[in-house]
């Protein structure tokens, strides 16, 4: 299986600050994604995401997931994340101001 990099600290590089859409899916690979703070969902996934984890973390999905909650924390919160195969990374999150209109989470 391949080994990806360590994802940067910051992640301005791979989710540019443009765009007006509701709902973004991201690759992880895509570096010309549309990307604003108006957005209602952002989906972030990544796959072959293997690595070795950085100072404070002890695997590899610990940093990654950590790493793109950091990078939008201030207007968003996480919904659900799953790993599979230990090298998929998927995490759903949702404007903070649209978190009292969600009801229902199931992952599956």
């Amino acid at each position: 299986m391949a080994s990806a990099h360590n994802p940067p600290l910051s992640l301005e590089g791979w989710i540019p600050n443009k765009g007006e859409d509701d709902i973004i899916a991201l690759g992880i690979f895509c570096h010309m994604i549309n990307f604003s703070k108006n957005h209602l969902i952002i989906i972030p996934g990544a796959q072959e995401c293997t690595y070795k984890p950085r100072k404070g973390f002890t695997t590899c999905e610990e940093d990654w997931f950590h790493v793109v909650k950091k990078h939008l924390r201030e207007h968003y919160v996480p919904l659900a994340q799953v790993s599979l195969r230990d090298a998929i990374r998927l995490i759903v999150f949702v404007k903070k101001t649209h978190l009292p209109k969600i009801s229902y989470i199931e992952v599956l």
